[in-house]
């Protein structure tokens, strides 16, 4: 348990460097660099625990936002295109547009 203490509100920024930075939006401090995509990431998503990422390599990747490790990629081989768009849906569904 956390104590019931919340976590300061997040703020995350996509780059054309594979790279998304994760910040502290209340004290405007850097709390992290997620990576794992190979290519730019264009699209961004967040569900109640996680945030998506999708990019030029093809793949959304799923992240914990306490945490901000990665949780899973999804690769499948029917994304043909770059992930330009994430949308997060209930009960841990996700769309994404190529």
């Amino acid at each position: 348990s956390d104590g019931g203490a919340r976590q300061a509100p997040r703020l995350f920024a996509a780059s054309l460097d594979t790279t998304v930075s994760a910040w502290d939006s209340a004290a405007n401090t850097s709390v992290g660099l997620l990576e794992g995509h190979h290519q730019p990431v264009l699209s961004l998503a967040v569900s109640r625990r996680s945030l998506l990422t999708g990019s030029i390599d093809r793949s959304v990747r799923e992240w914990d936002l306490k945490t901000l490790r990665e949780l899973r990629t999804h690769h499948q081989p029917e994304f043909v295109a770059p992930v330009f768009s994430l949308a997060a849906g209930d009960g841990g569904a996700f769309f994404s547009g190529s």
